[in-house]
């Protein structure tokens, strides 16, 4: 997985030059956030599928292969987390399963809801994770402020622009951030 130079491989699901001409600032910053996050993970994304403001929609080339890799792939984590075992924590219940990457910063979050076709997928990303390190369950104030952090920001994501200025706080490239500033949001 190395840094993207070029984001040539938008144009293969889909977002193509006439996409990125045709969508809101909202939808360009989602499909940005969400590839970043995404890295390697990418290569499951066949094509859009009603993607909304903060949330991508796809259809999955090979959904195990996914739900495979999200215990190996670390996609954009950082070397201490690579550590701490498998980089997202999956669970599934009733035809619904869901991924959230095991992280204190911005969070990629993978849903399949139940009632969806096989392959559609959602992500997005949370501005904050709610992952908690064992080591710090001790002190039970710690997991309670990192939890509270990710429980008052549930809709975060729907804020795309924020997002992106957490990615690039977390050194994510610029062109992350290529939408406009969240001083230029329209109320």
């Amino acid at each position: 997985m190395g840094l993207i130079h070029n984001l040539s491989d938008l144009a293969r699901p889909g977002y193509d030059d006439a996409w990125f001409l045709g969508a809101t600032p909202e939808m360009r910053q989602t499909v940005l956030n969400c590839r970043y996050k995404m890295g390697d993970l990418w290569r499951f994304v066949a094509r859009e599928d009603g993607s909304e403001p903060g949330k991508l929609h796809f259809r999955c080339t090979d959904v195990e292969a996914l739900r495979a890799a999200l215990q190996t792939s670390p996609s954009r984590l950082r070397a201490d987390a690579l550590r701490r075992g498998k980089p997202f924590r999956l669970s599934e219940k009733n035809g619904r399963w869901e991924a959230s990457e095991r992280t204190f910063g911005p969070s990629l979050h993978l849903k399949h809801f139940a009632g969806w076709d096989d392959d559609r997928v959602q992500a997005h990303v949370d501005p904050f994770g709610a992952y908690v390190r064992r080591r710090w369950w001790f002190t039970l104030v710690v997991p309670l402020i990192q939890l509270a952090r990710h429980g008052l920001h549930l809709k975060g994501y729907l804020d795309v622009f924020d997002v992106a200025r957490r990615l690039g706080d977390d050194g994510a490239p610029a062109w992350v951030g290529a939408g406009p500033s969240t001083s230029s949001k329209r109320p």
